[in-house]
């Protein structure tokens, strides 16, 4: 068993730093063999090829991530007053964080350009469907504000949390999971206006 773990977190190495230099597209089986220094059954043992490996690891990563959204969101939903200069990190944002963080390179390197752009739609589609489950949890109906049209909203709540954790994912040096938890909540209590750095009333005026 110790040598099945050690194989795959080897694969698992190779295929990280193949998809950052060559891109998953052109990478092959004989390249994460060569780069894992193991042997060609060892791969077959465990994946029947490249592709499959790639599902396994976002299925995993989804289902993950999935489990922590479902039981974790509907907390996220109750209110907290713009007063409070620092708002209280729902649990799902701490786990999540916490979660990509170890995971942080291979997250990377699926979302980054060399990796599989079918990824990143199928996180944001998973996290639109969770926000609408849980909706309907608080509320009685899956339905967001009437200011918008629904699916700009939506739009808007999504990418507010998914653009973040993808700047943070191409930083050399990233914040601390408690730090980018702590960003994260304070960006959803920012209006545009005070993330510009602007007040009701300028000098100029």
């Amino acid at each position: 068993m110790p040598t099945s773990i050690n194989a795959e977190t080897k694969i698992q190495a190779a295929v990280i730093q193949l998809i950052q230099t060559k891109g998953f597209g052109r990478l092959t089986v004989t390249d994460i063999i060569k780069l894992a220094h193991i042997n060609r059954s060892t791969f077959y043992l465990h994946y029947q090829d490249k592709f499959d490996l790639l599902a396994r690891y976002e299925d995993r990563l989804l289902t993950d991530i999935d489990r922590s959204l479902i039981n974790n969101l509907t907390q996220t939903m109750q209110f907290q007053p713009q007063g409070k200069t620092t708002p209280q990190i729902y649990p799902v944002v701490t786990k999540i964080v916490a979660y990509i963080w170890d995971n942080f390179a291979l997250i990377q390197a699926l979302l980054s350009p060399n990796g599989d752009p079918h990824f990143e739609p199928q996180l944001r589609a998973l996290l639109a469907q969770t926000i609408d489950t849980d909706l309907y949890l608080v509320k009685g109906v899956p339905q967001l504000t009437n200011a918008i049209p629904e699916k700009y909203a939506r739009e808007l709540v999504v990418a507010g949390i998914f653009d973040i954790i993808k700047v943070w994912l191409q930083q050399l040096e990233p914040e601390t999971p408690p730090e980018i938890a702590a960003i994260i909540m304070k960006t959803r209590y920012l209006n545009p206006y005070s993330l510009l750095g602007l007040t009701q009333k300028q000098p100029h005026d």
